[in-house]
């Protein structure tokens, strides 16, 4: 009946949210743990792979070289070589224009809802797919006004991410970026007064 789809579709709903929310609350809680910022990253990626039951998640910054690079930093779950086969500069009209490109552009979040069908995705379709992913989210992470990275997710269900739960992990980045900031100005603090010490 009409009333238990509309049911199903509200508990799947609630079950994704729900998830999301597990996966802000063990990435908060990694962060107040977290002394280093390669630590921090992996354990995110982490996170949302075993809490979120997502199959592939990984952290990529921008490079300062001629084709803006877009380095892997972090990663989880099912990768089989995919995350070092991307090859992503921005400053590349193809390998640049992809939805992590998109999100790294825009400062936005980018979802492809269908692998097979994203015009975006189709460099990258043909291994994707061969790995179960569906569909992604992409992220962007931004630290002192600046877009530095992102944080790709991918999942094996099409049309995964629905509004709340990009919304809860669009919040997961921002938090992310928080903490990257808090470690890179200890780090700062520390060597500065190194400097002072050995002065």
């Amino acid at each position: 009946s009409i009333r238990e789809l509309v049911r199903m579709g509200v508990e799947e709903e609630l079950q994704r949210a729900n998830r999301a929310l597990r996966v802000l609350s063990g990435c908060k809680e990694a962060m107040i743990r977290a002394g280093d910022e390669a630590v921090l990253l992996n354990d995110i990626c982490d996170i949302i792979v075993k809490v979120g039951g997502y199959r592939l998640a990984w952290i990529g910054f921008i490079e300062n070289d001629a084709r803006k690079t877009v380095r892997p930093v972090a990663r989880a779950g099912h990768d089989e070589g995919y995350v070092d086969s991307l090859n992503i500069a921005l400053e590349d009209p193809v390998r640049g224009s992809g939805p992590t490109g998109i999100s790294l552009r825009t400062g936005k979040p980018y979802g492809s809802k269908n692998v097979a069908a994203d015009i975006a995705m189709r460099p990258w379709a043909a291994e994707a797919l061969k790995r179960g992913y569906v569909s992604t989210l992409n992220l962007p992470i931004v630290y002192e006004k600046q877009v530095i990275g992102a944080l790709a997710i991918y999942s094996s269900n099409a049309d995964a991410f629905d509004e709340e739960e990009r919304g809860l992990l669009f919040e997961l980045a921002q938090t992310l970026a928080y903490g990257i900031t808090a470690i890179r100005d200890r780090a700062r603090r520390a060597k500065a007064e190194e400097a002072l010490q050995r002065a």
